[in-house]
C-alpha cells in the first residue's frame, strides 16, 4: 500500500526511474512503488542489481514496468558474506569497492539512456543525484529508514539504539552523511567522465521515508521536503503461513496489538528457516 509520497506519483503522467541496490528490504519498497506509479499511468524504469531483479516474484517480464539491471551486485555480496562491517572492510579493494563503483557508472548510464523526469534513488545509489543534474532534472530520495536527514528527535538508524538527546542525536547523521566519503573521487570522475562541471549538485527535491508514522512519527525538525509516507508495499507476492493467519485473526478478535518482529539483511538462507531456528 503507498499511503503518500503523491509528489513523486503526480497525476500529470512521468518517466520515472527508479534507482536502488543492496538487499530484500532495499529493493521491495522500489518494486511496490514502480508497480503504484504504473498503475497510475506512468512509464516506469526500475534499476537495480541482478540477484535482486531475478528475486522479483512474478519475474521481470510480467511486471508493469520496465527493468534494467545495475552493475554491482550487492545482493550477493551480502548473501556472501552477509552486513558485517568487519567482513566489507576486508573485502572492500577486492570485491565491495570495484562493485560499488560499477553500480555507480551503470546508474548513470542508466539515467542516461531513459532520459526521466524524475530520478528516484536509494541512498546507497550514490550518482543518483550526479545523474538527476547531468540531466537537469529532480531527484528524491527515499530513505527506506531513517538515517539522512538530521533530527533531535532520534539518533540516525544504525549508529545507536537508544535515545541520545537532541544534540547527539543530531551528530549521529553526520556518522552517516559521511559513509560515502571513501567513494568521492569515483564520483568525481564520474563528473568529469560525462562532462557535468565542478560544484554542488541540487538538494533533493524531496525526501521520503516509506516507514509507519506509528512507528517513526515525523520529527518537527525535519525540513518540509521531507516526508514519512507509510510503508510501500502492495502484497501482491505475498502468501501467508496459514498459521499465521490463524493468529492474526485471533488476535484482532481479541483487540490485541500485533507486532513483527524481521531478522534483517541477513545471509543465513529462506527466512522461514531462519524463524523456525530462533
Amino acid at each position: 500500500m503507498l499511503s503518500s509520497g503523491d509528489d513523486v506519483v503526480t497525476a500529470r503522467p512521468r518517466r520515472l526511474l527508479l534507482l536502488t541496490a543492496g538487499s530484500r528490504g532495499d529493493v521491495e519498497p522500489f518494486v511496490a512503488l514502480a508497480r503504484e506509479a504504473a498503475r497510475r499511468g506512468h512509464e516506469v524504469v526500475l534499476g537495480a542489481t541482478r540477484s535482486m531483479v531475478t528475486g522479483l516474484g512474478r519475474g521481470p517480464a510480467a511486471e508493469p514496468f520496465r527493468v534494467v539491471l545495475l552493475d554491482g551486485d550487492l545482493g550477493g555480496l551480502v548473501a556472501r558474506q552477509g552486513v558485517s562491517p568487519a567482513a566489507a572492510l576486508r573485502a572492500w579493494r577486492s570485491t565491495v569497492h570495484p562493485a560499488l563503483r560499477a553500480l555507480l557508472a551503470s546508474a548513470v548510464g542508466t539515467a542516461r539512456d531513459v532520459r526521466p523526469d524524475v530520478v528516484v534513488a536509494h541512498p546507497k545509489v550514490l550518482s543518483a543525484p550526479l545523474a538527476a543534474g547531468l540531466l537537469d532534472v529532480p531527484h528524491v530520495l527515499v530513505e527506506t529508514v531513517p538515517a539522512l536527514t538530521a533530527t533531535g528527535a532520534f539518533p540516525a538508524a544504525g549508529v545507536a539504539a537508544r535515545d541520545l538527546g537532541r544534540r547527539l542525536n543530531r551528530l549521529t547523521y553526520r556518522a552517516t552523511a559521511a559513509a560515502g566519503a571513501a567513494l568521492g573521487p569515483d564520483l568525481r570522475r564520474l563528473r568529469v567522465a560525462h562532462g557535468l562541471p565542478a560544484g554542488a549538485l541540487a538538494p533533493p527535491a524531496a525526501v521520503l521515508c516509506p516507514v509507519s508514522p506509528l512507528l517513526v512519527p515525523r520529527p518537527a525538525d525535519w525540513p518540509g521536503t521531507a516526508h514519512v509516507t507509510g510503508p510501500w508495499h502492495d502484497g501482491a507476492d505475498a502468501v501467508a503461513d496459514p498459521e499465521i493467519e490463524v493468529f492474526i485473526t485471533a488476535a484482532r478478535a481479541a483487540g490485541a496489538p500485533v507486532v513483527v518482529a524481521g531478522f534483517g539483511s541477513m545471509a543465513t538462507g529462506p527466512a522461514d528457516a531462519e524463524a523456525r531456528s530462533r
